[in-house]
Order: structure tokens, then C-alpha cells, then sequence
């Protein structure tokens, strides 16, 4: 644990030592409500492990100020990465730097979502091969977890991928057009007063719920 943390602390300082390495709030899709760059769940999790990820759309780097990369297990988020300024010395571009939990010690096959901020999308995204030769995943579009893993850093990070259109990674399906890709979506549609999503709110009459 302590390796996992000096690892995650060594990337940070990386972008800190020139001032560059900054945390914006901003509007998400819904992966980072508190603006703190991190899964606002993390409690309920035992394990944890890093990856630090850059973001290419056909082949060249994308990425800016108010991006987010997520990891998800099947439907659950797993974590969340905001875009951080890399330096020119380390390579330029933007880093996401992100803490994976689970609670299990490995074997969960994670996949990646990118949020373009500016074009307000979320992108299904992949990396060509898994991050290891211990990587057992079923396809080369998933990892597993493993716990205080430690993928990439701001030098040599994990590249994730998408092509707007045809080919891998296109945009994925969002009815209610909330930023969140059906397929991980917890309430297609949204929520009433309740809490129930696409519920009736309080019934008349009714002081609460």
C-alpha cells in the first residue's frame, strides 16, 4: 500500500514541481459530483490501485481542462480521473490520473469512458492491449484489476482510444441526454424528489416520502 501511494504521490509531483498539476470544478457527467477528482464512494471499497491514462481520438492526443476518464466493472463505477496539464519536459498533453477501487484483490474486468467536456459526449474508450503479461482479460478492450496496481504515469501512461464515427469507440447511447452512457446509467431519465428514479414523487396528501 505504502508503494502504491509513493507511486501516486511521484506522478503528482511530477505535475506539481512546475504548478501545473491542477484540480478545476466543473459540470461532469455525473462521475464526479464534488468536483474532487476521485469516486466519492472510495469507503465502500477495500482495494485500490492507479492508472494514469492519456486519451487519443484517431491517433492524435485529445484531452483538455475538464475532461474525465471513468473505469467501470459491468455497470459499477470504479473510479474517475480529471484532466491534468502535463509539462513540456514530461511531454506536454493531458494526464489522467486515477485511483481504480474494488473489493476484491483481482480478476474484475474494468473498461473506460471519456467525457469531452467541450462537446459535453462520453466516449466508450480502449487500449489495444492489456497493461501486463499477468492480464488475463477475455479481450483486449478490458483490464483486470489487481489490487495496488500502479499503470502508467505521466511519462509512459496507458493509452486509451476512440474514433468519433465509424470504427472503435464511438459515442454511446444517452436518452436523457445527462452525460452518462445508458449501459452504466443508474436512472435513464431522472430522479424525483423521492429518490426513485423516474418515480411519482410524493403522493398528494403525503407529508415526505
Amino acid at each position: 500500500m505504502e508503494e502504491l501511494k509513493m507511486n501516486k504521490l511521484n506522478n503528482m509531483l511530477k505535475l506539481c514541481v512546475v504548478g501545473l498539476f491542477m484540480q478545476f470544478a466543473f459540470a461532469d457527467p455525473g462521475w464526479d459530483p464534488a468536483g474532487e477528482c476521485f469516486l466519492n464512494n472510495y469507503n465502500d471499497y477495500e482495494f485500490n490501485g492507479s492508472v494514469t491514462a492519456k486519451v487519443y481520438e484517431d491517433g492524435a492526443e485529445s484531452g483538455q481542462l475538464g475532461d474525465l476518464v471513468a473505469v467501470f466493472h459491468g455497470e459499477e463505477h470504479r473510479g474517475v480521473g480529471c484532466a491534468s496539464e502535463v509539462p513540456v519536459f514530461l511531454g506536454n498533453g493531458f494526464a489522467f490520473l486515477t485511483m481504480v477501487y474494488s473489493n476484491n484483490t483481482g480478476g474484475e474486468e474494468l473498461t473506460f469512458q471519456h467525457y469531452d467536456e467541450s462537446e459535453n459526449t462520453v466516449y466508450n474508450v480502449y487500449s489495444e492491449d492489456g497493461w501486463d503479461d499477468d492480464d488475463n482479460s477475455e479481450t483486449p478492450n478490458t483490464h483486470n484489476f489487481t489490487t495496488n496496481m500502479v499503470i502508467g504515469d505521466v511519462t509512459t501512461p496507458l493509452e486509451l482510444t476512440f474514433t468519433v464515427g465509424d470504427g472503435g469507440g464511438p459515442s454511446c447511447d444517452d436518452v436523457d441526454a445527462d452525460g452518462i452512457c445508458d449501459d452504466v446509467d443508474d436512472c435513464v431519465g431522472a430522479y424525483d424528489e423521492c429518490g426513485v428514479c423516474n418515480g411519482d414523487g410524493i403522493a398528494d396528501g403525503a407529508c415526505d416520502c
